[in-house]
Order: C-alpha cells, then structure tokens, then sequence
C-alpha cells in the first residue's frame, strides 16, 4: 500500500519543464527486514534485485523481493558463466530428428544442439539459446554447428549414403552481421568441403523475421539465389504480415507444435492449422508440421493436406551414430515395410526392440503394477495437479495421489488426502517456502530438487525430520517425492563431530619426530606420524631426506640435507614442502640438528626412543622435528594475497601495481627509454550504471571487465585496478607506439562487449589513454601522461583510444 501510494504522489506531481511534457515514471522493489533480510547491507541488495525485477516488467511497476527472483538471477548468472566455456570443454553434441513424408519416404532430417553441463545435467535449449542470444555466444554456437554439420556430411557422403537434406536454424543475430559475413561463411564452408548448397535448409523463426524484415528479407533472397532451402520455423508464433510472407523467399513453411498439439481437441487450433496449409500452398511453399506424436495427429494434417511431418511418432532425436545406423538400413532395404502395418513401423526410424513369448499385461494391469511399486516404495510420492487462481496465476495444487508411505507418515487414510489441495494437507508450506518451490518448479516447468530440507513441528509430522524432495513437473502436473534422509544428517553430524573431535586432538598433539642415518635415510618415526602428515611409519623407514622434502619456494626441487645444514651449522630452522601420500606437497615447519660423536654426552648411546630397534645409533645422523604449517602458509598467502590484488576484481591492487611500475624504472640506472606502454583504462558513465541497475551491478560489470583484461594482456604484462572504475596495463617488451595503440584498441573491444546481468545486457563503455615510456621518465610523470591522453579520449568524444 505504501508503495503504490509513492506512486499516486509521484504521477500527482507538477510538470518537470513547461515546454517539454515530462512524464517520468516510478518503478520500486521492495525488501522487508527481517523477512528478506537480518543485516542493512543484505537487505539494500534484496531491495536493488526486486527493483531490477520491477523494472524489467515495464514502466511503473512494483515488485516484492522473493527468494525466487534471487534465484533466477543467479541461476542465469551461472548457466550464462558455464555456457561462455561449454565450448572449449566439448559439452555440446549433435541429434538429428527425422523429417518423413506421409508416403513414410525419409525426406529431410533437423540438426538439434544439446547440451550436458559440468555435473553431467542436460541443459534444455529453450534455457541456453535465448541465453546464447543475448551474450552474442550464439554466433560461436552456430559456427560450431555449421562445421561440425558438414564434416558429419562429407563423412556419409563418402560411405555413399543416402543423406536427405539436413536443416541448421538461423539465428537473427548471424543475419545482422554485417556486409553478410554470415553469407560469406556459409558458401565458404561449403566450398572448403566441396558440398552444394542445396543440401542444406535454413529454418528462421517467424518472430525473429520480424525483428528486422527488410534486412531480412534481402539476406534470405541472396541465400535463396545461391541454392539454400529456406524454412520459416514456428509458424503462428509471431505477427508476421501477408506482405511479409508474400514477398519472402521461403521454400517450406512449419506449423509450431502448440497447434498440432490440440488439434483433436480444439476446432481453433484446426482451424489455424487448415489456413495456415492453404496459406502455405497458395504462396507455392511446402507445409511441414512439427511435434507429431500420435498417429490421430497425423491423420487430421494429412486430410487437412499437409504430408510433411516431424516428431516422435516420425522419430526422437538420435544420436549422430543412431542416424547414421538409419541410413545404412535404408540403403541396405530401401524399399522394405509392410503397407498394412502400423504407419510408424513402416517408418522403420525407432529402435528395434526384443520381443519374448510373455504376454503383455494391459494398460488397467500396468497400471496396478506401477501403484503396487510405489506403495512398496519407502519414499513418499504425490501427484499433484496445478491449480490456477485470477489472471491464471498458480495458488494451489490438488492431490491426485499419493502412496502408502505418505499416507502412513501423514496418519491418515488414503480417501483423506486424494482430492484435497496441498495447503489443506500441509498448511505450514506457505511459511516455509515448500509452497513457493512447488509454484515456481510448475511455473517454469523444470525439475527442482532439494536436499536437507528440515520440516519442523507439524500436526501431520510431529518431529522435526529431513528429506530429500524431489520435484518433477509434467504438463500441469507435478510428481513429487519425499525421501526421509534424517538418519543420514544425523550420521553426517555425528561423523562431523567425530572428525572435529580428531582435529582437535591432532592439533594439540607434539610435533612428529624422526631419525635419519648418516645416509639421510629414516630409521626411525614417532607415532604422531601419521596423525600428523598421513603417512604411516612403515612408509617413511628407509626414505631420504630428499624424496620426502623439497624447497619451500618455486618448483618443488629435491633437496639434500647436509647441503641444506651446512651453511647454517648443526643446527638449522626453516621452512620445507613435505610430500603427501596422495602425491601433492604440504608445508612444514622444522628443525633439523646433526648428531655429533665429539657432542655426545655421557649415555647417549643408550638414550633410544621408547620402542626403537636396540641396534639404532644416537649418535651419528640427524634428529629432526616438524609440524604441519599448512593454515598457516594458506593465512599468510591470503594477507599476502589481499595486500597486492583488488578484493573484487583480483586484478594488482593500486599500491601493488604502481609500486610495480616504479620498481621497473629505477632498476634501469640508465635513464634511457624503457620497452615500457601505459593504457590508462576508465569505463565511461559508469555511475549511470551503478544508478540504473546497482552497485550489485556495477560490482559484476567491473569483475567481467578484469576477466577480458586478463585474457588480453600476456604473461608478461600487468593489469591493476587504481581506482573506482579505471584501470592500468603495463605493456613489457613494447617499443613502437603504434604496437601499443593496436593492444589498446584490442583491450577496448573485449572490455566493451555487452555483460549480462539478469534479463538485462550492459554494455560498458572504455576511454583509454596510451603513453610509451621516455628517456629519463619517471614513474609519476608516465601515469600523469597516459592519465592526460585518458581525459583526451573523453574529451574527444568517449569510448576513444588516445595516445598523444
């Protein structure tokens, strides 16, 4: 209330300028403390995430912060992150999803992209592709598929198979390369392959048609001229024009699968689908309908008179050695199918199954089976199904069914909870989230999973108990499993406290001692060994000093100890690698002293260790103690670390990185010009970023921009952060001013593409100033020259390289 009441005023207030009619709008996100929040800090960020929501919703709008519009964020942030090196890591692989005529003739096949990420989860293309759109990766994405595409072609057309045409969709942002590059690469790849263009159809999306239809239109026609087959693909989509379509030079039109899904149930749909065939014959194309499941499907577009289809009944997606499987038996039985069969087997495109005597239960006894399974199930499974309130807005989901595990773990009967909603059954869902996961898993229709998810006090449950829920939505409806896993957690405790119980008693224990040999050799090793390092005592007995330590700096090189020593005399203290059983190295800290015969006290030969060999010499060889200093390295590296980097970018701090630069210079006593350039680096407008969008914003703007640096500059080079938004490079090994300017304008390119952030795209702006080192400069006066040739690039106009 109190927000849309800021607005009333804010509408209610006087025009800006009397000449100039100002209408500025009000968007708010709002946070509430403690519910989003427990800290000022927090809660002004939750605050700046539902304002970035409301903002993309349009003009005047409000949006309240919910844990969903943060998860969304970072879950694109992420998928965005793994999709820029899914490339370079081969995630990406190849299907091809048949195309057959009503006659069942194999006339074309689509190539799809698939994707499996880092942890082995298919990423589906209706999350990657408009993602791969926004960042520009979809012009990588597309070129790999060209190439890989025609390398599978030219493979097959060697073994002499029958390949059909084969279908590549276009991407809006290829055709608005400029001076047709994406033209160009297309005849270019062909010709390095020696393959025609017409084995190729191009299938562009009726929206993306309207995005630019002139440009468009002419790329398409030049495309046409050269041979390709061109598809308009989601046909009925978009809000495409008669004249539009009149004038396109298209081959084939294809009806999006929302129509051919409800064509025996809705006359609408028919009715679209039946003009969409007369549209398509009339302007002289092929009709294509895509997403045939079922042969009643089938039937009603054959009498409506389209005879092209693609979809499951025709063939899944296969794999690109399934496909080429299906080729070889085409060109082995080419004409082989039975008229009278089944129209999909005649098809022969799905995989031959075994077939054994046992009769096949019926679809009533198949499913008496499955319900059997799941009430023999421990987990607790429920079908729930979507229900919608105004403006078709999810509330609620109704029980359809559930198990005899639910059942029994909610202590009621079966016919007490089939038919009742969710918040009936469960009424603490809508305070501790469960409610919000459900909605947002049917709304986005993607599997959700949640692990450790502690239900406290309820009447149904009534102790606090862990699961594991798994959430599995399926047109409308949702498969949910429970799975109790609160022995597992309290096990998981236990084990924890046991192991912080041990830590506690490793780290209190005394250091590990060892005896070597006047041949550096263990002889001998107290039983903290192990404890300690990880070793066992029988491992070290007759290693040397040089194959268990190495220095401490640098590459790990081997060290013998007696050169170690000497310089310091019998005694030394200091710092060494020490080798792990798993074949890594860790730091230790220890104090080696050499065994003398002339320092040996009286008794001496006596004085063994409890437990050691009888015939073990004391008094010649080493004794050396050492204690594990790992943390502490890791402590003084991260001190180390925060000293000399920017906590946010990584880049050298200012300190770091001018100290750098001052140091190069006075190690030269010559005062002669050093190989040496400057790129004073400063993002224009940013604080129109930070206003627009956040400081959250901003904070990804700035650490993106370090990345590219990063992947600019050589090993040689230095990149440095010294200031809110500006940057310094320092260019080793550059005498020519022109070779500077070319690394600057390269800089300014990778640093200036667009960076996501939520449903947005920033596009960072750089004006850089480029300065190479004089006889006799000093540090100061370089930074004050490249810092003077900066504010030249912006005075001339911004987003400049100057170097004067």
């Amino acid at each position: 209330m109190a927000c849309r009441h800021l607005q009333q005023r804010w509408g209610r207030q006087n025009q800006l300028l009397a000449d100039l009619p100002l209408l500025p709008s009000l968007c708010i996100g709002l946070a509430s403390y403690p519910e989003h929040a427990q800290t000022g800090q927090t809660l002004i960020q939750c605050a700046n995430t539902a304002l970035s929501k409301a903002k993309s919703l349009g003009r005047s709008q409000v949006c309240a912060y919910s844990s969903t519009i943060s998860r969304q964020i970072q879950e694109r942030i992420h998928l965005s992150g793994e999709l820029g090196q899914a490339i370079d890591r081969q995630q990406f692989r190849l299907v091809v999803q048949p195309q057959v005529h009503c006659s069942r003739a194999l006339v074309g096949a689509e190539i799809l992209l698939r994707w499996t990420n880092s942890q082995g989860i298919p990423v589906a293309p209706s999350h990657f592709i408009p993602l791969a759109e926004q960042s520009g990766l979809i012009l990588q994405l597309g070129s790999w598929v060209f190439q890989q595409t025609l390398q599978h072609l030219v493979r097959w057309r060697a073994a002499g198979l029958p390949v059909p045409r084969l279908a590549l969709n276009v991407s809006p942002r290829e055709l608005e390369l400029p001076g047709r590059q994406y033209i160009s690469s297309l005849m270019d790849g062909l010709m390095e392959h020696n393959l025609s263009p017409a084995q190729l159809e191009l299938e562009i999306t009726e929206s993306a048609l309207l995005q630019d239809p002139l440009a468009c239109r002419e790329h398409l026609r030049v495309l046409a001229d050269q041979g390709f087959r061109i598809t308009i693909d989601d046909f009925g989509t978009g809000y495409a024009s008669l004249e539009l379509l009149r004038d396109l030079p298209a081959h084939r039109l294809k009806i999006d699968r929302t129509f051919v899904r409800s064509l025996t149930a809705s006359a609408g749909d028919r009715t679209i689908v039946q003009a969409a065939i007369t549209l398509a014959q009339g302007l002289g194309m092929e009709c294509i309908a895509e997403g045939v499941e079922t042969e009643e499907q089938r039937q009603i577009l054959e009498n409506l008179g389209c005879n092209l289809y693609q979809g499951y009944l025709c063939g899944r997606p296969l794999e690109l050695d399934a496909f080429e499987t299906l080729l070889r038996d085409r060109l082995a039985s080419p004409k082989s199918g039975d008229d009278t069969g089944r129209w999909q087997s005649q098809v022969s495109l799905q995989p031959n199954r075994q077939r054994n005597s046992t009769s096949v239960p019926s679809t009533f006894e198949q499913l008496e089976l499955l319900r059997s399974a799941f009430d023999l199930a421990d987990d607790y499974f429920m079908l729930l199904q979507v229900i919608q309130g105004d403006e078709d807005s999810i509330t609620d989901f109704l029980i359809l069914e559930a198990n005899q595990s639910a059942c029994a773990t909610m202590q009621q009967e079966r016919e007490a909870i089939v038919g009742k909603t969710l918040l009936t059954i469960f009424p603490q869902m809508e305070q501790n989230g469960l409610l919000e996961i459900h909605i947002d898993a049917a709304s986005r229709s993607t599997p959700t999973f949640i692990n450790d998810f502690v239900y406290k006090d309820d009447t149904l449950i009534q102790a606090h108990r862990c699961y594991d829920i798994q959430i599995l939505p399926t047109r409308g409806f949702l498969v949910v499993s429970w799975r109790d896993v609160t022995d597992r957690l309290r096990a998981a405790r236990t084990l924890a406290n046991s192991a912080a119980l041990y830590r506690l008693l490793t780290d209190n224990i005394v250091e590990v001692v060892m005896l070597l040999n006047q041949q550096e050799e263990v002889v001998w090793v107290s039983p903290s060994l192990e404890p300690m390092t990880g070793w066992r005592e029988d491992q070290w007995k007759g290693k040397t000093f040089c194959e268990l330590f190495v220095s401490a700096e640098g590459r790990p090189e081997p060290l013998q100890l007696d050169a170690w020593l000497t310089p310091h005399g019998p005694i030394h203290q200091g710092r060494l690698r020490l080798a792990d059983p798993k074949g890594g190295w860790s730091w230790v800290d220890l104090s080696v002293r050499r065994l003398q015969e002339e320092g040996r006290r009286s008794g001496d030969s006596s004085a063994a260790p409890e437990g050691s060999p009888a015939a073990l010499n004391l008094h010649e060889g080493y004794v050396i103690t050492l204690q594990p200093v790992d943390q502490k390295v890791i402590e003084e590296q991260r001190l180390l670390q925060r000293a000399n980097h920017d906590p946010l970018t990584g880049l050298d701090s200012r300190d770091a990185i001018l100290s750098l630069l001052e140091q190069r210079l006075l190690d030269d006593k010559t005062l002669r010009a050093q190989p040496l350039a400057l790129l004073f680096c400063d993002c224009d407008g940013f604080k129109d970023i930070n206003d627009s969008y956040g400081h959250a914003c901003g904070d990804v703007v700035l650490q993106s921009v370090a990345r590219r640096i990063q992947q600019v500059i050589r090993h040689r080079d230095h990149a440095g952060r010294i200031g809110g938004d500006e940057f310094l490079v320092i260019l080793d090994g550059i005498r020519a001013l022109e070779h500077a300017i070319a690394v600057a304008e390269k800089l300014q390119v990778a640093i200036s593409r667009p960076v996501p952030w939520g449903d947005h795209s920033i596009t960072p702006s750089f004006s850089i100033g480029v300065a190479l080192h004089g006889a006799g400069e000093d540090a100061a006066l370089f930074l004050r020259r490249a810092d003077r040739n900066m504010y030249a690039a912006k005075a001339g106009g911004r987003h400049r390289v100057v170097a004067l």
